[in-house]
């Protein structure tokens, strides 16, 4: 393999017509003695990228390149389209990439924003995140310095080197014989993400592959709903083998399941070997919309930059009487009870308040005396009504 630096400038003609020189005479079918017991594999290579843009110094030498391994059907190591095309196939040439992964956001000609920085914040605690950071791997600190790939405080940017050595490894053991392609994806499991049962607008699956896969989209899947009217896959997130996926509840109460079509998804490995079979024995939504929200169902999905928390709305705490006496007095007829459950962010004046208008109230009925507004070890405010007829 000739491995380029800065492209620009050089003789790309000459590398072409040299590298099938050395093809003719040492790859397999070659005319040097040596290539019939031990042909030569060889690998031609991209350059990175030089900060123009398309078009530049590096980008028309690297087309040239490209264009001559597709006629001729030799193999390439493409390096620049790793530096080109984040993991989600994001691309950024068009914005005056450097082979740092420093590109302009705006188009103002300021090159201000980075793509591994912001691909490992998307994706944290990923396989990639790992890798590149070495978070929450224990006795690793992430990858080393690479060249053209440091800088900042964090290692972030040295996900450039982790792709680019990942897809040596891959281009190496294939060459050497491994088949990756033997086997097709499937769908591993499809999971609950958020609290069961549900009374938000949305809820949220996890979806896992038995390998990592590209090509998915919310048309690849359908949904099992008993009971709600109205509800679709409203966005679909994915990276390496997980996916996740979000669902518009409708309208009703009922059950929403996720499935994945068994067929015509356009889902594949990273061999290109499509999906094989459907999922429809996931787990299953109970939605309830009929009585208050008492918790938060926040979203917990680390692609979502949208958010999905919806206000708690607990119903008010109520005054709940002991069934049994527990304080009695010989000079009243009745018992008196404990008043408990009350809300323990309620100040001493609020306890006065809320017994003064318990008495107005029930004044016919009862009569409300405040106790000592003593606190006990849960902080909680305790009162005595006294029975009176």
């Amino acid at each position: 393999m000739w491995s380029w630096c800065n492209i620009a400038g050089h003789d790309i003609i000459r590398y072409l017509n040299s590298m099938e020189w050395l093809i003719a005479q040492f790859g397999e079918g070659g005319t040097h003695p040596r290539a019939a017991d031990y042909p030569v594999k060889f690998v031609f290579m991209t350059a990175h990228t030089n900060g123009g843009g398309e078009g530049d110094s590096s980008d028309i030498p690297n087309e040239q390149i490209r264009t001559h391994v597709a006629t001729n059907n030799r193999i390439l190591f493409d390096f620049s389209d790793i530096e080109n095309y984040d993991p989600d196939g994001s691309y950024y040439l068009d914005k005056l990439l450097e082979d740092d992964l420093d590109y302009d956001s705006d188009g103002n000609g300021s090159k201000d924003a980075n793509w591994a920085v912001e691909y490992i914040t998307l994706h944290d605690d990923s396989e990639l995140d790992q890798l590149t950071t070495g978070n929450n791997v224990t006795g690793y600190d992430g990858a080393e310095s690479c060249a053209h790939s440091d800088g900042g405080d964090d290692n972030e940017k040295r996900l450039n080197c982790v792709l680019k050595g990942r897809a040596s490894w891959y281009l190496f053991a294939r060459l050497a014989g491994w088949d990756e392609g033997s086997s097709s994806p499937t769908v591993s499991s499809i999971l609950r993400r958020d609290a069961n049962p549900a009374s938000g607008d949305s809820v949220n699956f996890t979806l896992t592959f038995s390998e990592d896969v590209n090509g998915v989209d919310t048309s690849d899947f359908s949904l099992t709903t008993t009971g709600v009217s109205g509800a679709f896959i409203s966005s679909v997130s994915c990276s390496a083998d997980t996916c996740f996926v979000r669902v518009n509840t409708g309208s009703g109460n009922g059950t929403i399941r996720l499935n994945m079509h068994s067929s015509g998804t356009g889902i594949q490995d990273m061999a290109g070997n499509p999906l094989s079979g459907g999922f429809t024995d996931g787990e299953v939504y109970t939605i309830d919309k009929s009585g208050p929200l008492t918790r938060n169902q926040a979203c917990d999905n680390p692609l979502d930059t949208g958010g999905c928390t919806q206000t708690d709305n607990p119903p008010a705490p109520s005054p709940v009487i002991a069934p049994e006496p527990i304080i009695s007095s010989p000079t009243i007829s009745k018992p008196v009870v404990d008043i408990d459950s009350i809300d323990a962010t309620l100040s001493t004046t609020d306890v006065s308040n809320m017994a003064q208008e318990l008495e107005k109230t029930y004044r016919d009925s009862f009569i409300v005396r405040e106790a000592d507004a003593l606190v006990n070890s849960n902080d909680y405010f305790e009162f005595a009504t006294e029975l009176t007829a």
